[in-house]
């Protein structure tokens, strides 16, 4: 984890849903917390999809599948709950 990530997390869904264009999803901080969502629905999935960090729908996809396997509400989106599981 990198400093700040939890207050970054509780913001993304907000982002998500509106489809974020510009500064944030340019940054370096978004990207690099799609990676890490990537990489953790690979191996949480046994996928092997590309950590490119851009938000795809194989994402919401991934996310659903993995919400759905820890009984957690199913939204697609990596909110803070599903971002504490699918990190640790």
């Amino acid at each position: 984890y990198f400093e700040g990530f939890e207050s970054i997390s509780l913001a993304f869904p907000k982002w998500i849903q509106k489809k974020a264009t510009g500064k944030w999803t340019n940054s370096v901080v978004y990207k690099e917390i799609v990676k890490l969502i990537q990489t953790s629905l690979n191996k949480h999935n046994n996928t092997n999809a590309k950590a490119d960090g851009v938000f795809k729908v194989d994402i919401e996809s991934g996310l659903r599948n993995f919400q759905k396997k820890n009984n957690i509400p199913v939204t697609g989106i990596p909110d803070q709950m599903t971002l504490q599981l699918l990190l640790r």
